[in-house]
């Protein structure tokens, strides 16, 4: 026992001096109005633009700094080794040092795998917590190539063991300095009772904003103007009576200037193009926002329709006079949808000698959209599911097959069953009339349904 816990000892001794106090590498933290780290924030486009970019790890305005504290003391012989990550040291315009004569650079390691080490001769004792200072570094950077740059370092007798260690620790990034998300979105509700010429509440107008963000500490570029391109399934209503863009459907802005140029919709009406007039400002955060506008009431105005809208942005931006553009793309700006009356058959029963009775009637002048959805007596579940009809404009329209249909194409449906089902139809209360009742072994029996929700 006594000799097991002599060597315990003596292990746990061993222990406590590789593990004295470790190195600190510290870094500038990043003024950039965009970035998500602490560190500086390398623009990746403006690296791009460059014929050969590098930066430099040293003390100027532009420049990495790395700070290294000692956390114990080095003596004459021992050694201070430096590696680099993320980047390849540029051998021939390095000239590594650090500020203090106590150190001299013996070695520069560049390697293709970018893993540079650097190793320094300590000539004379240096203490604990002594603050050195790296420069004179000057790094290979890769043009479209996001990077996080990183240095750690050890200490190293002149036997060969190593202490001292200090942690990698980023103390750049090469990252693009643009991020586009969207900050409102589309949610107008298409007022069915006014014809689909507007939304409810009276209302003409619905718009999304986009929330822009850039800023790099090193290689920042200057920003430009945006190309917008909104997307949907139904863009007529920008059109004019003659077939044009009507430049009153919609309202481009960035930074709180309005305007456009080359603005245009396709021949499919489902993309909307447009240029903002003026520049995007790089302040932190900058919207740039789109509104679209109704006809309301007139002979020309066109209905709207329901459908999801996606938005793509091309953001331009210079570094002297080579320009170059961000894309972000398949953005979800929203979508419209359309006001309807919602009704409710609390009782339809399924099975052996029932047949159902299912008519709607549409007194309106546009046919309408039925949504399903239902449970039965066994706990399932159904829908939404659009119907395979719509309630025709100035018809009687029978429902029941297409509801049996949408019933069927669920494996929990067998053929029975006593079922609660709720209809939606994009149409006006004051339009709609629905006729619910069932057949069973030749009786007819009523199934009331009462309207539920209207708007």
């Amino acid at each position: 026992m006594k000799s097991i816990f002599t060597k315990t000892l003596a292990a746990a001794a061993i222990a406590g001096v590789c593990s004295a106090n470790a190195a600190t590498i510290t870094a500038l933290s990043s003024d950039s109005s965009y970035s998500g780290d602490m560190w500086p924030l390398v623009s990746m486009e403006g690296v791009s633009l460059y014929t050969s970019p590098s930066i430099d790890i040293g003390t100027g305005s532009d420049d990495i700094s790395v700070t290294l504290t000692t956390g114990a003391a080095y003596v004459a012989g021992d050694s201070l080794v430096v590696t680099i990550t993320g980047a390849d040291v540029n051998s021939d315009s390095s000239t590594p040092s650090f500020n203090s004569s106590a150190l001299s650079l013996i070695n520069a390691n560049t390697t293709p795998s970018k893993n540079d080490v650097l190793t320094f001769r300590v000539l004379s004792s240096i203490a604990a917590d002594t603050e050195l200072t790296l420069s004179g570094v000057n790094l290979f950077l890769e043009a479209d190539e996001e990077a996080v740059i990183a240095v750690s370092s050890y200490g190293e007798t002149a036997t060969g063991t190593q202490f001292d260690a200090g942690a990698s620790t980023n103390v750049a990034q090469v990252a693009s300095e643009f991020a586009v998300s969207v900050a409102s979105s589309l949610e107008g509700v298409v007022d069915v009772e006014a014809s689909r010429l507007n939304f409810v509440n009276g209302s003409t107008a619905d718009s999304f904003a986009l929330s822009v963000k850039a800023g790099a500490d090193i290689f920042g570029v200057t920003p430009g103007k945006a190309e917008v391109t909104l997307e949907g399934s139904d863009l007529e209503f920008m059109l004019d009576g003659d077939g044009a863009l009507d430049s009153g459907s919609y309202v481009l802005e960035t930074n709180s200037t309005q305007g456009a140029t080359d603005a245009e919709v396709n021949e499919m009406y489902t993309e909307f193009t447009a240029t903002t007039s003026a520049d995007y400002t790089t302040s932190g955060s900058s919207d740039i926002s789109m509104t679209l506008l109704a006809d309301g009431s007139g002979d020309d105005s066109v209905a709207l329709a329901a459908q999801t809208f996606t938005a793509d942005v091309s953001l331009g931006y210079s570094l002297g006079a080579t320009t170059d553009s961000f894309d972000a793309s398949d953005l979800s700006v929203g979508a419209w949808t359309l006001s309807g009356t919602t009704f409710n058959i609390p009782y339809m029963p399924y099975g052996s000698g029932i047949s159902n009775v299912i008519y709607i009637s549409n007194e309106g002048s546009l046919d309408a959209n039925i949504e399903l959805t239902a449970f039965d007596d066994e706990g399932n579940t159904y829908g939404p599911v659009t119907l395979d009809v719509q309630a025709a404009a100035g018809k009687v329209t029978n429902l029941q097959t297409a509801i049996r249909t949408a019933l069927e194409s669920d494996d929990d449906f067998d053929g029975t069953g006593k079922f609660d089902m709720t209809l939606t139809i994009n149409a006006s209360s004051a339009d709609l009339d629905l006729f619910s009742a069932y057949n069973a072994n030749g009786d007819r029996l009523m199934a009331p349904n009462k309207v539920v929700s209207s708007n």
